[in-house]
């Protein structure tokens, strides 16, 4: 059973009638999070340069009148504030360069969604008008718009399709179901998931993850530098039942790694956390200066095998979060696998762009496993001709759904994340079938047949 010390989010609240109006004979589709219908006439188009909302009639001279797209920034986190808009004129700058911005951003309300408009004014050399408008607006994770361009007179005419496209927008739902009636939500808590099992946290607390499990850490703990609680999630795949004599093994090691000599006290409980069967385990020890520990244990099963919640330290602040604990262990519940078997496997994501002056390359992979979790792990190179070379990794786990046009990542202790979701060949090897993620082309590394025509 392995360790690891770690973070976070979901406000509960009763759900209040949805204000988005579907398009009558639209398409669905969506976006970082976001659920919308297109108009008839209307193509969603995905590339590695963004997401387009095209018009059958546009542009049919051969001359751009009028482009329609949506932009996401997953470095604001806001659509408020001085950083979002200094972003949005460097993006509305490179488009056409010379927009200015015509009065003060103005609140609107996009179906479900809160919204900011922004409209900026530009002329052509020959003095045509032209107009973009943005709608901004919050995605799962971070900052979104939808952004029309064009001559003034042509952006005009689409104003009702424009209007009904934002007035379908809500929050994706990818089919989430509600937790079974055992389950108590922690009011104001924070959504997290691990290893496929879903919980709350209290508002105050934090979940940090890493490969090797997670910690969920309380405001406010070990401020003195010492290591004095320690609240950590931990599992095994290795081990298949409760009652199996190894987690009572692997139990006994990590408690000797954490207090050596600690004692267990009484026999191991059995009881429900949430939905949940689990098993209880308390043991005492003290540490070299006679003060008293105590490490809780907290057993339970995912898909993935073994896992426990491991209350550490000092036996009187442990107690002191007795009842946070039991809030957190009655929250648990096991949501459904939304998985396609179809892409149950390993994609690849490769970069390479250099020229005489250095380069970046990038290699990602993400494995989307059959028990609904997945792995993304990767390596970024950036050199230079003049040397400062540097290198980063990448690895998350988390869990994964689906739909025909959208896959979801949910990572542990982070926010899920949507992405546009399309089944394509390769264009040289049509042997080699591909995801395409947001315009981003995975290709297969797991052997399978390609997709049919």
């Amino acid at each position: 059973m392995h360790c690891l010390l770690a973070a976070v989010p979901l406000l509960l609240a009763l759900q209040e009638p949805s204000k988005a109006k579907r398009i009558e004979g639209g398409t669905a589709h969506r976006f970082q999070g976001v659920s919308f219908d297109l108009p008839p006439g209307w193509k969603f188009r995905s590339s590695s340069e963004g997401t387009a909302l095209v018009p059958d009639d546009a542009n049919q001279g051969g001359v751009l009148e009028e482009a329609y797209f949506l932009l996401s920034d997953p470095a604001q986190k806001s659509i408020d504030g001085e950083g979002f808009a200094q972003a949005l004129e460097e993006a509305v700058g490179k488009l056409q360069p010379g927009a200015t911005r015509q009065g003060t951003p103005k609140g609107q309300t996009y179906g479900d969604l809160e919204g900011r408009f922004f409209r900026y004014r530009a002329e052509t050399d020959d003095g045509r008008a032209v107009d973009v408008r943005v709608h901004a607006f919050m995605g799962s994770t971070c900052a979104c718009a939808l952004l029309a361009f064009g001559f003034k007179e042509v952006v005009a005419k689409r104003n009702a399709d424009l209007k009904a496209i934002l007035g379908s927008m809500t929050r994706a739902q990818d089919g989430a179901e509600a937790p079974p009636d055992a389950v108590k939500r922690i009011p104001g808590g924070k959504a997290c998931r691990f290893r496929g099992i879903a919980f709350d946290i209290p508002k105050s607390w934090a979940m940090k993850s890493s490969a090797e499990g997670a910690a969920l850490v309380p405001e406010g703990a070990n401020r003195g530098g010492v290591l004095e609680e320690a609240y950590v999630l931990v599992h095994d795949a290795s081990v298949k039942s409760l009652d199996a004599p190894e987690f009572g093994r692997i139990v006994e090691a990590l408690v000797e790694k954490l207090q050596p000599g600690a004692a267990k006290q009484g026999g191991t409980k059995k009881r429900k956390f949430g939905a949940l069967d689990g098993r209880a385990l308390v043991y005492r020890g003290a540490t070299e200066q006679g003060k008293d520990v105590e490490i809780r244990v907290y057993g339970f099963m995912s898909g993935a095998g073994a896992c426990a919640l491991v209350a550490f330290g000092y036996a009187e602040l442990v107690t002191r979060r007795e009842e946070e604990i039991a809030a957190i262990l009655a929250s648990m519940w096991k949501p459904k696998s939304n998985v396609r078997e179809e892409l149950v496997g390993e994609w690849g994501y490769m970069k390479n762009v250099h020229n005489d002056q250095g380069g970046v390359q990038t290699n990602t992979f993400l494995t989307l496993r059959a028990d609904g979790t997945y792995l993304l792990k990767g390596e970024s190179s950036i050199w230079s001709k003049g040397g400062g070379d540097s290198s980063s990794t990448t690895h998350e786990t988390g869990t994964w759904s689906c739909t025909e046009s959208t896959l979801t990542l949910t990572p542990e202790g982070g926010e899920a994340r949507t992405y546009a979701l399309e089944k394509r060949n390769h264009p040289k090897n049509k042997n080699d079938p591909m995801i395409v993620l947001d315009g981003k082309a995975w290709v297969t590394t797991t052997r399978r047949a390609p997709w049919p025509d």
